[in-house]
């Protein structure tokens, strides 16, 4: 399953059919557990923030085990497929978990399921916050966050009791504020900074308002963040948990941008990691290859860590084109092995990787007693 990382070359489908096949679904959850564990204990991943999102995969013909229709309103057609829910540490850009069911599954049943799931992962202490959209928006599910002492932030709907009371809401107590986008780009750099200073300065701002709201079977009260933008009627919502005095109004709005990390987990799982092109009709191999496909994921996730600064944040398609492309040929010999590289650019960047790695390495045998042997030589 690993073929994939190098480039975009993959065996036949029905050559991955029968391999696949041959695994156990609980086996391969077990393994993404242990692997997630040993990275906390590395202090690799932290697991205290997540957000939860679902992603649909269609499938073509009937036979495919496991799947049903639903109507496309984008295509105008009828299509099968799965829907597949994740909860994503947004912060360390690891995969926790994932549910699998036909694409007719409603969001709201999940999102309790999930958190529990990351809880016996990760500890139960570990996670306190969750994003999440509208789709898994429920009373009950606040009031048993607020039970479980875990904060987090939620779309708010329209045409409900909270929107009601948040309409309320006099004008005066509306105040101006410039948000983010969720898809913006955070820079790095002093220049990146200051040329996103002068974009900023170019946005229109929004008016921001909130007010402590009833919600139905939830047993508190929660925070209703209301946002309106100029030349549109409705008024956008957030709910959280959060309390005022440890984040603002526009700072819950900002919090929840992180939810954006399972969107972009899904678009790069589809477009690059080939989470649509599914080997097998029968339900238990999709799911073996589901589970391979998130175990390396996260390894590429970690393995990314090692690397210079340039290359933390890139997915896999630009790994592939500057890192893990075939660069040298290997020979080996009795003192070992050699390296004959293509170019002179080529040689220059393997040892500055290699460096990198290092340089990760020592750093985690200050946490861990890691042995030596693990040291990557020139």
């Amino acid at each position: 399953m690993f073929c994939t990382i190098e480039n975009d070359d993959t065996p036949s489908i029905s050559t991955l059919s029968r391999d696949v096949e041959r695994y156990s679904v609980a086996e391969l959850k077990e393994s993404c557990k242990l692997i997630l564990q040993w990275l906390k204990e590395l202090k690799l991943i932290d697991g205290s923030v997540a957000s939860i999102d679902s992603s649909k995969i269609y499938t073509e013909g009937k036979v495919q085990e496991g799947t049903a229709e639903v109507y496309d309103y984008i295509k105008k057609e009828n299509k099968r497929g799965y829907k597949i829910f994740a909860i994503y540490d947004p912060i360390c850009g690891i995969l926790i978990d994932f549910r699998l069911f036909p694409i007719n599954q409603a969001d709201n049943p999940n999102l309790i399921p999930l958190i529990k799931s990351a809880r016996d992962i990760l500890g139960k202490s570990t996670l306190k916050k969750v994003y999440f959209d509208r789709g898994f928006y429920d009373g009950e599910h606040f009031d048993w966050l607020n039970k479980n002492h875990i904060q987090f932030v939620c779309r708010g709907k329209q045409r409900t009791k909270v929107a009601d009371q948040v309409s309320e809401i006099p004008v005066e107590e509306y105040i101006e504020e410039i948000l983010s986008s969720p898809k913006e780009y955070q820079p790095k750099t002093e220049r990146g900074k200051r040329e996103k200073a002068k974009r900023d300065a170019l946005k229109e701002p929004v008016k921001i308002a909130e007010r402590m709201v009833d919600v139905t079977n939830c047993e508190k009260r929660l925070r209703a963040i209301a946002v309106k933008h100029k030349g549109k009627k409705s008024i956008d919502l957030w709910l959280t948990n959060i309390p005022a005095s440890l984040c603002s109004a526009k700072g819950v709005i900002d919090e929840y941008r992180n939810r954006w990390g399972v969107e972009v987990f899904f678009k790069e799982e589809k477009s690059y990691w080939y989470l649509n092109n599914l080997p097998s009709r029968e339900l238990n191999a999709v799911k073996c290859t589901i589970c391979f496909n998130f175990i390396a994921y996260n390894l590429i996730s970690i393995f990314k860590k090692t690397l210079s600064e340039k290359y933390q944040n890139v997915g896999i398609k630009v790994l592939r084109r500057e890192v893990l492309r075939k660069n040298a040929i290997m020979y080996f010999n009795e003192d070992g092995f050699e390296l004959e590289f293509n170019v002179k650019k080529t040689k220059e960047a393997y040892y500055e990787h290699i460096e990198s790695i290092n340089s990760f390495v020592e750093k985690m045998r200050e946490k861990r007693d890691i042995p030596d042997a693990i040291s990557l030589s020139h």
